[in-house]
């Protein structure tokens, strides 16, 4: 029920007013009445009502000096108030508006319009409180998920601080007071090492985030504040901030942090490798120390996990020599070809030993990393190798390059990829030789007669190189091109000989022959007896 009280010197007005509108059925209630606008401004602060009916012509205080010291009053709600008078005049209307009124009937109250009125204020009343209770509701989603507001407002800086507007800026330093300048900021980025090799499941690895959250907590906090939350890569980060540059601060940062390391691994069981970024004046520069602090942890590819690295420490490290060369490529382009497994693996060792012994910059082995698997992967595309599908079941092979904890790791996986990829290749290759080699044999049935079949004619006719073909041949039947077709054609010359014929010029020569007597040699050197000599003993 909405609260209604009526303000108006005429007592029986007052009592009419009461009884010409079901007012329950409308969803009011007549909580108090008033004779002059003294006695209405007390009743208000009693009742605290939704609607009043307000007379215009009373004495002591008459209804529109009642309306403007209503206004200045400071209520929790303020009532809808309507006018009833029995003056139709311009300026009254013109008046109570300037005081918030917008409801005026005319004395005698005519009641369709009365109700008209009612029901309209009552539909007002309802949305305002429904829009209350939303906003209400709102304001105590907000404060349950504070913490995660918080934390989206930290990721947004990390990752996006130098791109986002300036009244966004503004939020986030609101949100997380921070101030815009004159503020040192300073990034730190927790990781826990190998995680896929302990095989902990997801509620394994929420607690042990949530343990190491809890400890970062307690250990990271004074002289200086911290903000706390995890990235996309389930990466603990910290926000460190100090009023004035530093080298003590920045020191004693670095050293609770290796505390913190220490600590985990002694209780939780389980190491960290972390990245400390520089300090910076302003907070739109708070992703630069992001990505340094990130750039920092990539520094356990060479020397290992469970380390501090700072940023100042690795800046310096200018060593960009380019350790993959195209003499490198060139030598494991060669091996892949060959299938020279012995020598792909020891090229990619070399590499790989290169990098830790030269120190090389974390950044160029990533990017010599992908130039070795690309030249992998231009192998198998050369040879008509489906690389998609070959490495479906592994997330995005070049994600995987990234994903490599160690320069072992690195290493054992580019020699698996190598590996794979060669597997493929030459078990196609070997298909489609056996497949050129039949075919070979195949014209050689058919055309051994012709004197003029030799390697050079095959070549042409397959158009293949004659190279390739002899290449070819060799590796998939055992034996040369010419070995093969000598040896067709003797064996055809011996089937002859069984079959009755005795001529030896006759034989070679359908056997495509020109010499007789090289038959005959070629004969007694298959078989280590002269035809003729085969002939006379077939003949006994």
């Amino acid at each position: 029920m909405y609260k209604l009280i009526i303000i108006d010197d005429e007592y029986y007005f007052r009592q009419s007013m009461k009884v010409k509108l079901p007012w329950g059925q409308l969803g009011f209630e007549i909580c108090g009445e008033a004779n002059n606008g003294e006695s209405g401004l007390k009743l208000v602060e009693e009742v605290n009502p939704d609607v009043i009916l307000l007379d215009i012509n009373m004495p002591l205080m008459d209804g529109l000096e009642f309306c403007r010291l209503l206004k200045q009053k400071e209520l929790k709600i303020h009532p809808i108030i309507v006018i009833i008078s029995g003056y139709n005049d311009f300026n009254y209307a013109k008046s109570a508006i300037q005081y918030g009124v917008n409801n005026y009937l005319l004395k005698p109250i005519n009641i369709d319009e009365l109700t008209a009125t009612i029901v309209e204020i009552k539909t007002h009343l309802h949305k305002t409180l429904i829009s209350q209770q939303n906003l209400r509701d709102l304001e105590r989603f907000v404060k349950q998920n504070e913490p995660l507001i918080k934390e989206k407002a930290l990721i947004d800086l990390l990752m996006s601080s130098s791109v986002l507007s300036e009244n966004r800026l503004m939020e986030i330093s609101n949100d997380l007071q921070i101030p815009m300048s004159n503020h040192y900021c300073q990034v730190a980025i927790i990781e826990i090492d190998d995680t896929t090799q302990k095989n902990w499941s997801h509620a394994d690895k929420q607690l042990w985030k949530f343990g190491l959250f809890n400890i970062a907590t307690d250990m990271l906090d004074r002289p200086f504040s911290v903000q706390l939350c995890f990235d996309y890569r389930e990466r603990l980060c910290c926000v460190f901030g100090y009023e004035q540059d530093n080298h003590a601060l920045e020191a004693l940062i670095t050293n609770r942090l290796d505390q913190l390391r220490h600590m985990v691994q002694k209780y939780l069981k389980f190491t960290l490798t972390i990245g400390i970024g520089k300090p910076y004046a302003q907070i739109k520069n708070i992703s630069s120390s992001y990505t340094e602090a990130i750039q920092c942890t990539r520094s356990k590819l060479i020397t290992g996990c469970n380390s501090t690295f700072h940023y100042r420490s690795i800046e310096n490290d200018k060593q960009m020599e380019a350790l993959f060369s195209v003499e490198s490529k060139s030598k494991l382009l060669i091996s892949l070809r060959t299938n020279d497994r012995d020598e792909t693996r020891r090229l990619l060792n070399d590499i790989f030993r290169s990098f830790t012994l030269k120190k090389i910059n974390v950044d160029l082995i990533y990017a010599h990393c992908i130039e070795m698997f690309t030249l992998c992967i231009e192998f198998a595309v050369e040879n008509q190798v489906d690389y998609q599908k070959l490495f479906q079941d592994d997330i995005n092979p070049f994600v995987k390059i990234y994903n490599n904890n160690n320069i072992q790791e690195m290493e054992a996986w580019m020699q698996q990829a190598y590996d794979r990829v060669a597997d493929d290749v030459h078990s196609i290759i070997k298909n489609k030789s056996t497949q050129i080699v039949s075919m070979i044999k195949a014209y050689i049935e058919q055309h051994y007669q012709d004197r003029s079949l030799t390697i050079e004619s095959l070549s042409q006719h397959f158009y293949i190189s004659y190279f390739h073909i002899c290449r070819v041949f060799k590796q998939v039947s055992g034996s040369t091109l010419n070995e093969y077709i000598s040896s067709y054609r003797i064996h055809k010359g011996k089937e002859m000989i069984d079959s009755g014929v005795v001529s030896i010029s006759h034989i070679a020569n359908k056997v495509g022959y020109e010499d007789p007597n090289y038959f005959s040699k070629r004969f007694k050197k298959t078989f280590g007896i002269a035809p003729i000599h085969y002939i006379k003993k077939k003949q006994l």
